[in-house]
């Protein structure tokens, strides 16, 4: 009996999916093209900045209360950076102290605002300005997760010349800044295209 001859493979990858036909150079060497995947979404990558925020706001906001519960402002690097457990009514860095539930609703509202007007926000703005809104979402929701289970922020980095904050604050003000210098980047270059001359 003659052994069966082993199958021919005809252009498959070992999990049975083709390779994309081969095309030849110039010099007549055949070429495989490499399969493009998809870019990640803008919403996709927005949620991924702000998940990331929200994760290392809450666990660095655990490790303060734990190590800093009672031990008043311990020096890093002293009369420069300090950790000092503060818990903080206001906004952030301590701005517009307020008591109640009131400043909780007004962040939920504008939290909620945030994620409609992202969905519904043209793409080239997306393109431009999807890191910054993803820092301050995830900033305001840190936030707001800490006033719905202790009615209050808790901050704890001390630059000792500014008020006490939290990595949710960072964020929402580097978000903040990275919008607002595209902005004026995209009105320079506005202005830069109505100042070129007509092609002749």
């Amino acid at each position: 009996m003659r052994p069966s001859a082993s199958p021919v493979n005809l252009g498959r990858r070992p999990n049975g999916v083709p390779d994309r036909p081969a095309a030849p150079d110039s010099s007549g060497v055949e070429r495989r093209h490499p399969v493009h995947t998809r870019p990640v979404p803008l919403l996709t990558r927005i949620l991924i900045v702000a998940a990331a925020l929200l994760f290392a706001d809450q666990v660095t906001k655990s490790l303060a209360v734990a190590f800093l519960s009672g031990r008043g402002s311990v020096p890093m690097i002293p009369d420069i950076f300090h950790l000092t457990l503060v818990r903080n009514a206001g906004m952030a860095f301590g701005l517009f102290p307020a008591k109640g539930a009131g400043l909780t609703i007004l962040t939920t509202g504008i939290i909620l605002g945030l994620v409609i007007w992202m969905i519904r926000m043209p793409r080239s703005w997306g393109i431009r300005f999807w890191l910054g809104l993803g820092l301050v979402l995830g900033g305001a929701v840190g936030n707001w997760v800490d006033r719905l289970h202790t009615g209050g922020v808790i901050d704890f980095l001390d630059f000792r010349i500014w008020p006490v904050f939290n990595l949710a604050d960072s964020g929402i003000t580097c978000g903040a800044v990275w919008i607002i210098f595209q902005l004026l980047r995209g009105e320079r270059r506005g202005r830069g295209d109505k100042d070129a001359p007509d092609p002749v």
